[in-house]
């Protein structure tokens, strides 16, 4: 069966919802939610309908929910990103996308792609010149946790090789290993730390170097926006920031090279 894939211009922004304090936003946020975590099923992912909405309300904030929805105007999927102001040595302005998704009857490469042509162009509106993400790190979990993740309907393996079929790098030590990093504790939910960060932009970042001071710029800002989050105190924050402190700079590989020698390929 061919999945038609999902088409960029059936899109609701949920902040300018918010912002015209439109009477479809709590609906459309429930509803959008309740397939959220469906999609994330795994304890820690995701955050509460309030804390979204709170996001979204914060008029100093550039948080948003991009909606996908289908000729029928049903919810397919979605993104929720941020951009942040970085000023480090290379990276000046970079997009947090937190979660990018889609329905699992609409799920392919194609839809996986232009879901983040969307994200790509949202976030190029803002001047912001790199994208970084989360990704659920196999290398990272144990059996039972991508036993959970899988009950999402796609297994940890397979979002993985959409992530580098779509152009996603990560960041690399010298000893080869991907940079230390984790999820703080959101909404009194334990942290994550099977999660590494993957990268994409505009041009190739293959081969080129990312210091490691503006990748500890690019963690901390990103988790200095969740609620309850010291970055003075934070065990998660503190952890990856002296591994990657004890490695130094950083070099981009492409995901999908990481993937392929992990299978022997």
């Amino acid at each position: 069966m061919t999945r038609s894939p999902v088409l960029p211009s059936r899109s609701v922004s949920l902040r300018q919802l918010a912002a015209r304090k439109n009477r479809q936003l709590k609906p459309m946020l429930r509803k959008y939610h309740s397939q959220l975590e469906r999609a994330f099923p795994l304890e820690g992912e995701i955050e509460s309908v309030e804390t979204y909405l709170d996001y979204l309300r914060d008029t100093d904030s550039t948080w948003d929910i991009i909606v996908l929805r289908d000729r029928k105007n049903k919810i397919v999927g979605g993104i929720q990103y941020q951009v942040l102001d970085i000023d480090g040595e290379v990276v000046k302005r970079a997009a947090w996308v937190e979660h990018i998704w889609v329905k699992l009857e609409r799920r392919s490469f194609l839809s996986f792609r232009a879901l983040l042509k969307v994200a790509k162009q949202a976030i190029a509106d803002q001047s912001a010149s790199l994208v970084f993400m989360e990704f659920n790190n196999p290398d990272k979990m144990s059996d039972e946790e991508k036993d959970a993740d899988a009950d999402g309907g796609i297994t940890t393996q397979d979002r993985e090789k959409i992530w580098g079929y779509v152009g996603i790098h990560v960041a690399v030590t010298a000893s080869g290993q991907i940079a230390a990093y984790g999820q703080p504790s959101m909404d009194g939910q334990p942290p994550v730390e099977y999660l590494s960060m993957g990268f994409i932009a505009d041009e190739s970042l293959a081969g080129k170097t990312l210091p490691a001071s503006d990748y500890l710029k690019i963690a901390h800002i990103a988790h200095a926006t969740i609620p309850g989050v010291d970055l003075t105190s934070d065990p998660t924050v503190l952890a990856y920031t002296r591994e990657v402190e004890a490695e130094g700079d950083l070099t981009f590989v492409p995901l999908a090279e990481i993937a392929a020698a992990r299978n022997g390929q």
